[in-house]
């Protein structure tokens, strides 16, 4: 198989188009200007232990009250819901902040200050 230098590759667009690329612009075919990052993000899964239903979430208001000016969304385990069956666990929550260091702090903290009780069902 002969090598096809990038300039003359083509592709299509969503309407099937043929294109080649150097019909594209600059910032989608040999440089991209990345826009400054504003802020450093990061999310905490909350998962339980074990089977069943979540029994009770414990630390949730101290993490409130530490990191809730960090949080953007947030999705608590409930209790009677069933355990999660995926690598998502029960819940979830969102934190971010312009420095990463703050952010890798509030998620530490969300992972070991939250406890998720799970309960096997009855």
């Amino acid at each position: 198989m002969r090598a096809v230098p990038i300039a003359r590759r083509t592709h299509r667009d969503a309407g099937g188009a043929q294109i080649t690329a150097d019909r594209l612009p600059p910032n989608v075919y040999g440089r991209f200007d990345a826009p400054q990052r504003q802020f450093a993000a990061g999310t905490a899964y909350l998962r339980g232990m074990g089977r069943g239903r979540v029994r009770a979430v414990h630390g949730v208001e101290e993490a409130q009250q530490r990191f809730g000016h960090l949080v953007v969304e947030a999705r608590l385990p409930q209790p009677g819901q069933p355990a999660g069956t995926d690598y998502l666990g029960e819940g979830y929550v969102i934190v971010r902040d312009p420095d990463t260091a703050v952010v890798a702090d509030a998620l530490h903290g969300l992972i070991t200050g939250i406890r998720v009780e799970l309960a096997e069902s009855q």
